[in-house]
C-alpha cells in the first residue's frame, strides 16, 4: 500500500558538535550542514519534517520525540536521520553514552513498530547499531562498517534518491561511491583517525521506499 505525503513523518537529529573535545568548528559546520540540508531535501515531501539539535538531543529527548511523532494523528510512516557521535556498542547523547542494546530495548517497548519505517545512520560504527533499530522495530536501518568520514557526499545523495522514489538499496548504493569513499576516508586517516570505513551496510528490508 502506498503511504501518501501527509502520512510520513521525517525526524532529522544531528549533535556531534555537543558531545565532542576537538574539531569543535568542523562539527558545528556537520551539524549545521546536516539539518540545513536533510530539511531542504525532505521537506517537500513530508506532512511534518520535525528537527530535534544541540543540547535538545538527550536520550529522553529522542526517544519522546520518535514517540510523540509516531502516535501523531495520520502517521503511517516514521523516518529517522540520526547524525551523533558513536561508539561500537552506542551512542553519544548531550545527558551521556547510551548502549545501544538498552536504547533499542527502550524503543521497542513503545510498541510503534508497525510506524517506524527507516532509520539512517551516520553515526561511526553504525552498522554495529543497524541490527538493533531493526530489532526495535524499524523495517530499515543502516549505518557505517567503522569510522564514518563520508557525511557530506553520503548523507545529501542518500536523500537524494530517497526522496526520488529510489528503493532505499539503491540509494545506499549511490553513496557507497567508492572513489568519494577512496577521498574521505583517506583523509580521515590523515588526520589520525583509525579504523576509517563509511561503507555502509543495511539490515531489514532493502527494498523499501519513502512512498511504501
Amino acid at each position: 500500500m502506498a503511504i501518501a505525503k501527509d502520512d510520513r513523518v521525517m525526524l532529522l537529529v544531528s549533535n556531534v558538535a555537543g558531545t565532542a573535545k576537538k574539531y569543535d568548528a568542523l562539527y558545528r559546520w556537520l551539524d549545521d550542514n546536516a539539518i540545513s540540508v536533510g530539511e531542504d531535501l525532505t521537506e517537500a515531501h513530508y506532512r511534518k519534517v520535525s528537527i530535534l539539535k544541540g543540547k535538545f538531543v538527550t536520550r529522553k529527548g529522542f526517544v519522546s520525540r520518535v514517540r510523540i511523532l509516531a502516535k501523531s494523528v495520520g502517521t503511517q510512516a516514521l523516518d529517522v536521520f540520526l547524525n551523533l557521535h558513536g561508539l561500537k556498542d552506542g551512542l553519544k547523547f548531550e545527558d551521556g553514552t547510551a548502549k545501544i542494546d538498552s536504547l533499542a530495548e527502550e524503543i521497542a517497548e513503545l510498541g510503534l513498530e508497525h510506524r517506524l519505517r527507516l532509520l539512517y545512520s551516520t553515526c561511526c560504527w553504525g552498522a554495529r547499531h543497524a541490527p538493533y533499530f531493526v530489532e526495535a522495530g524499524f523495517k530499515t536501518a543502516s549505518g557505517s562498517v567503522g569510522i564514518n568520514a563520508n557525511g557530506p557526499f553520503d548523507f545529501p545523495t542518500q536523500l537524494y534518491r530517497w526522496t526520488r522514489g529510489y528503493t532505499y538499496d539503491s540509494a545506499v548504493r549511490a553513496a557507497n561511491n567508492p572513489f568519494m569513499l577512496g577521498i574521505h576516508d583517506r583523509a580521515a586517516e590523515f588526520i589520525g583517525f583509525d579504523d576509517v570505513d563509511s561503507t555502509k551496510e543495511i539490515f531489514g528490508v532493502k527494498s523499501v521506499s519513502y512512498t511504501h
